[in-house]
C-alpha cells in the first residue's frame, strides 16, 4: 500500500519548504508521486510600486539576507539598462568583488552549514552526549557512512567554516558599508572610494578563505562523496536542462565578456545563447490569478490562497528553448559550471554540490585578480551620474548563489516604479507543476529515488539540499487583513 510522508517544514533552508511524497511500498520505498510546496509568502514586488527607483537596490536586498548583494545588482543592473549607462571600470569591479565573496560566504554556507549534516551523524562526531548535539538534535536517520578520522575532520572543519564565511562577509563590508544589505551598490557603479589599505586588507582577507576553498573545502567534498557517498552521483538527476544569466562581467562590462558565461545546456549540447525574452511564468498550480504563461516584463501578482488544485507560492517559470514550447530548467552552480566549460555536463546530486566546491574556487581567484585590478587605478571615477527616464523600462540578470536572479522594472511618466517583477533561483529549483502537468527540476529530481525508512527520507532530504533552495527569494506576497492562510508546525 502506498504511504505519503510529508516534510514540512524542510530544515536548513532559507523560507518554508514542504515536501510531499508519495512512496509506492514502505518495504519497496521507491517515490511515485512529489510535491513541492513554497510555504513562504511576502511583497516585494506589489510594494514597490510607486517608489523612487533607488528604492530597488535598496528594498529588494531585504528579500534574502543570504544573498541580497544578487538583488541589488539586479536592482541596479535594471536601472542601467533603463538609463543606457554603463557602470565605470572601479564601479564593476567593486559590484564583482562584492558579489564574488557573498558567493564564497554562500558556498561555504551550504557545504558545512546546510547539507553535510545530510552524511555526517555530528552528535557522534562531539562525543555522543545528547547535551552537545546542539542545532544537531534530533538526527534525523539514514545510513551514516562516514566514521573516524573523517569524520571528526568534517566535525572540525564545520567550525572552521563559520570564521571563513566571517572572513567573506568582512571583506565584503570593507566596499559594502555593511552586510548583509550593502549601502554603496548604486546606479552607473558603486559609491564606495577604497584607500589601498581597504584592497590589501580585502586581500588578506580573500587569500585566507580561498587557500580554506583549495586545501580543505575541495577535498572535504571529494571524500564525502568519491569515498563514501558515490552512488549520489547517480541520482536526483532532475529535468537534466540547465541554464545560467551569467555574471561578474569582464573589461567591456559586456554580458558576452563575463567570468560566468550566459547560455543553457539543452540536454545535449551547451548553446552559449540565452535569450530571457522567451522566459515565462505559469501559475496554473500557484495561488495567483491573471493571466498564464506571461513573460515577466508583464508580470502579475495577484495572490489567490482559495485557488483550487494549487499548492504552492511559487509560480513557475519556464524557457522556451525552441521558442514555442515551455521547458523546465535547472539553475544553479552546476548550470553556471557547465554551461561555463568549467565542469562535465553531469546531473546528480553530488554533482551539484562538487560544482559549487570547484565554482569557490574560481570566484576566489577572480576576486584576487580584480583587487590587484583595482588596487592599481584607485583614482578612477566609481559611478556615474544617471537619471530613469519617464516611462522606460530595464531589465536587470545575474547569478546568485543559488543560481540565476532576474528583475523586470517599468517606470511610470514621473520615473517612479509602475511595476516590478523578480524570479528568483528557486522558483524555477522549486516550481510546482505547470499547466501541462510538468513537474518542477526539484519534483522530478526526487521521482524513482528509493527511500529506506519513510518516516525518516533523508534521501530525500539530500536530494533537496543539494539545490540549496531560498524560499525567502522565491515568493513575494504578503496578505495584511490578518486573515490566517496556512499553519505549519515546527
Amino acid at each position: 500500500m502506498a504511504v505519503t510522508t510529508i516534510v514540512d517544514p524542510i530544515s536548513r533552508i532559507e523560507g518554508h519548504l514542504k515536501v510531499s511524497l508519495t512512496i509506492s511500498d514502505p518495504t519497496d520505498g521507491t517515490v511515485q508521486d512529489v510535491k513541492i510546496a513554497g510555504n513562504m509568502y511576502r511583497g516585494f514586488e506589489n510594494f514597490l510600486i510607486g517608489q523612487n527607483p533607488l528604492s530597488g537596490p535598496l528594498v529588494t536586498q531585504r528579500i534574502c539576507g543570504v544573498c541580497p548583494i544578487p538583488h541589488a545588482l539586479c536592482a541596479v543592473l535594471a536601472i542601467d539598462d533603463a538609463t543606457r549607462v554603463q557602470a565605470t571600470n572601479n564601479g564593476r569591479l567593486m559590484r564583482n568583488i562584492m558579489n564574488g565573496a557573498e558567493f564564497l560566504h554562500s558556498h561555504i554556507l551550504h557545504a558545512y552549514h546546510l547539507s553535510i549534516q545530510d552524511y555526517i551523524d555530528m552528535p557522534s562526531a562531539l562525543g555522543g552526549s545528547t547535551l552537545n548535539q546542539g542545532p544537531w538534535a534530533p538526527l534525523f536517520g539514514g545510513d551514516r557512512r562516514i566514521t573516524g578520522t573523517d569524520l571528526d575532520t568534517l566535525a572540525g572543519n564545520y567550525i572552521t567554516a563559520l570564521s571563513m564565511r566571517r572572513e567573506a562577509h568582512s571583506a565584503l563590508a570593507i566596499i559594502a558599508g555593511k552586510q548583509p544589505h550593502a549601502a554603496s551598490i548604486i546606479p552607473g557603479g558603486c559609491s564606495a572610494t577604497p584607500s589601498s589599505a581597504d584592497v590589501d586588507q580585502m586581500t588578506a582577507l580573500i587569500t585566507e578563505v580561498r587557500d580554506f576553498v583549495l586545501d580543505t573545502y575541495i577535498p572535504d567534498i571529494d571524500m564525502i562523496f568519491n569515498t563514501y557517498y558515490s552512488d549520489y552521483f547517480s541520482n536526483g538527476v532532475g529535468c537534466g536542462k540547465l541554464l545560467s544569466y551569467g555574471a561578474f562581467r569582464q573589461g567591456t562590462d559586456s554580458t558576452n565578456d563575463m567570468l560566468i558565461k550566459r547560455g543553457i545546456y539543452d540536454g545535449s549540447t551547451v548553446i552559449n545563447t540565452m535569450d530571457q525574452n522567451l522566459i515565462v511564468e505559469d501559475i496554473s498550480k500557484a495561488w495567483y490569478t491573471g493571466s498564464d504563461g506571461l513573460h515577466p516584463s508583464s508580470g502579475e501578482t495577484n495572490p489567490d490562497p482559495s485557488k483550487l488544485d494549487a499548492y504552492s507560492w511559487c509560480k513557475a517559470p519556464r524557457y522556451k528553448t525552441d521558442g514555442t514550447n515551455k521547458d523546465v530548467y535547472e539553475l544553479g552552480p552546476l548550470a553556471r559550471m557547465v554551461v561555463t566549460g568549467e565542469y562535465p555536463a553531469q546531473i546528480s546530486t553530488a554533482d551539484r554540490i562538487v560544482a559549487r566546491s570547484h565554482e569557490a574556487l574560481l570566484v576566489a581567484n577572480a576576486i584576487l585578480g580584480w583587487l590587484t585590478e583595482l588596487g592599481a587605478n584607485l583614482s578612477e571615477p566609481s559611478f556615474v551620474p544617471s537619471e530613469v527616464p519617464a516611462n522606460s523600462s530595464g531589465v536587470g540578470l545575474t547569478e546568485s548563489g543559488r543560481g540565476a536572479t532576474g528583475h523586470w522594472v517599468s517606470y511610470d511618466s514621473n520615473s517612479m516604479i509602475s511595476r516590478y517583477q523578480v524570479i528568483s533561483p528557486t522558483a524555477w529549483n522549486c516550481s510546482p507543476r505547470d499547466a501541462d502537468g510538468t513537474m518542477g527540476t526539484l519534483e522530478q529530481a526526487l521521482i524513482g529515488m528509493t527511500i529506506q525508512d519513510a518516516s525518516q527520507p533523508v534521501e530525500a532530504i539530500r536530494v533537496i539540499h543539494s539545490y540549496d533552495p531560498c524560499l525567502s527569494c522565491a515568493v513575494q506576497l504578503i496578505r495584511d487583513d490578518g486573515k490566517t492562510i496556512r499553519k505549519f508546525i515546527v
